[in-house]
């Protein structure tokens, strides 16, 4: 009498699975290169718009900056290495949006100067003609700017939260 066989492994549920293969760093290698990458680009774009807030990053304002992306990153990491297919390219996508959130945020923030008309803003700089903008154009670029942060804050609290509830989940069910 032969049976149905031996069981496949079986994930812990729809988003946990168990740890990939020891050896297979390439997600988390991949994951750390691209924010590194990206927390330098933030940094060095703001370098393109001379003024107070370039003083603000030099003085270590951009820890407090980049924060949320390390924190995210970290938990990503977490999530790429114990999540499921779907958790995985869920989190990845996150991630690249967070990323993206995070650039624009930086190519598009004004920075403000000594003069009272001269706004600068890096993305202007880096790919427009002229250096300082109206304080119009300023507002104009403070509001995606705004945008850009918030997207910027509710990926990274996503992605932790996500980790959070997922270790919570493991915990439970071990």
């Amino acid at each position: 009498m032969t049976g149905p066989g031996p069981a496949a492994p079986r994930a812990n549920g729809p988003f946990l699975a168990e740890d990939i293969a020891p050896g297979n760093h390439t997600a988390r290698t991949v994951l750390v290169v691209v924010q590194v990458v990206v927390a330098l680009a933030a940094v060095a774009v703001r370098f393109a718009a001379p003024g107070w807030l370039l003083v603000i990053v030099m003085m270590g304002g951009c820890v407090v900056v980049l924060l949320p992306l390390i924190v995210a990153s970290v938990a990503g990491a977490r999530l790429l290495r114990r999540g499921t297919r779907r958790l995985r390219t869920a989190t990845a996508a996150v991630l690249a949006v967070m990323d993206l959130a995070l650039l624009t945020f930086a190519l598009t923030v004004p920075d403000y100067g000594d003069q009272a008309d001269a706004y600068f803003v890096p993305a202007v700089a880096l790919f427009g003609t002229h250096d300082a903008v109206s304080q119009r154009t300023a507002d104009v670029y403070s509001t995606v700017a705004g945008f850009a942060g918030c997207c910027y804050l509710i990926a990274a609290a996503g992605v932790a939260g996500t980790a959070v509830v997922v270790a919570i989940a493991r915990r439970g069910r071990a």
